[in-house]
């Protein structure tokens, strides 16, 4: 089975009131985004909401989690 990779869901606050998700991923000692939100929504919560359902998307087993 391939390693698990190490991504993460982060939430950017772009200006007051403006938030997008963001999934990162490390490759070595560095981050880098792997996708983010198009546009911003209205809240950290709903924002942070969104980023995990599009990581579970890029999820074939989520017992076993991102391979």
């Amino acid at each position: 089975m391939p390693d698990l990779r190490r991504i993460a869901v982060t939430v950017v606050e772009e200006e007051e009131g403006a938030y997008r998700w963001r999934l990162i991923e490390q490759s070595g000692d560095d981050w880098h985004v792997v996708k983010q939100q198009s546009r911003s929504t209205g809240t950290y919560k709903a924002a942070m909401a969104a980023g995990l359902i599009e990581l579970q998307k890029m999820i074939d087993d989520l017992d076993v989690g991102p391979r």
